[in-house]
């Protein structure tokens, strides 16, 4: 019986070791998820800028160096937001990848409990009169 408490708490300890670890995960899950976020708002707002530089561009040809340039720099903000975007998604897939591994890892300290705990009902069935 104590052996089985010993087993039991052995357990209940991994658990709540994996459920810590789990919790670190979702964390930075929705750290990369609010990247993400500030990533589309960012290219949101570069279009939009590029959208007002070609508008300049057609209706003034004297501004269109100045045009150019915030064109290149909008761009440049674009492919650093898209490039924050993809290891924004590699980051989801991975922390996705370790929560199936905690999940499955729960599933079989779940069924060595299950064992424990019907082990220790059998040995208290021993003992009743």
């Amino acid at each position: 019986m104590v052996s089985a408490s010993s087993e039991s708490a052995l357990a209940f300890e991994s658990v709540s070791k994996q459920l810590e670890e789990t919790d670190a995960l979702v964390m930075q899950i929705k750290a990369a998820m609010e990247e993400q976020n500030e990533g589309s708002k960012q290219i949101t707002e570069a279009l939009h800028n590029m959208n007002d530089s070609t508008v300049e561009v057609r209706n003034a040809s004297s501004e269109m160096e100045d045009g150019n340039r915030m064109i290149l720099q909008e761009v440049q903000q674009l492919q650093n937001a898209s490039m924050s975007m993809a290891q924004s998604m590699d980051e989801m897939s991975i922390g996705a990848r370790k929560i199936n591994e905690t999940g499955s890892a729960l599933s079989g300290i779940a069924g060595k409990m299950s064992e424990s705990i019907s082990g220790i009902g059998e040995q208290i069935d021993q003992f009743r009169v």
